[in-house]
């Protein structure tokens, strides 16, 4: 299982190094750290989960086809990669969307209104 380690670091490392730049994110040791450290542990979870299907399950097949669902239905769920050109588009989407920011408007209005 430590085998996996060394290659899911130096897998991670060659993305971060070609996707960061190219999404145009901002430069800072935190940010890069923080996406290096999230695509390694999902490239240790998504192989470590491969590791126990396999033991798991009866035989190797049964273990690729609940593999190939779950990898689906988790990728599903968990987005793309936007470029930066597009990602302007997204709090605005996200700004109707979600309830809490209609809540805040919405109390700085009648805050506004009643003023005493």
């Amino acid at each position: 299982m430590l085998v996996e380690i060394p290659y899911s670091l130096f897998q991670s490392i060659v993305y971060v190094i070609i996707v960061y730049p190219m999404v145009g994110y901002h430069w800072s040791v935190f940010k890069v750290f923080w996406s290096f450290y999230s695509i390694f542990c999902t490239l240790l979870i998504f192989n470590y989960f491969g590791m126990l299907l396999v033991v798991v399950t009866p035989n190797v097949h049964v273990a690729f086809t609940l593999r190939s669902s779950f990898y689906s239905i988790v990728n599903l769920f968990a987005g793309y990669v936007m470029p930066k050109p597009v990602s302007p588009l997204l709090p605005l989407f996200t700004k109707f969307v979600k309830f809490d920011s209609y809540y805040v408007k919405e109390r700085k209005r009648v805050r506004n209104s009643i003023k005493i």
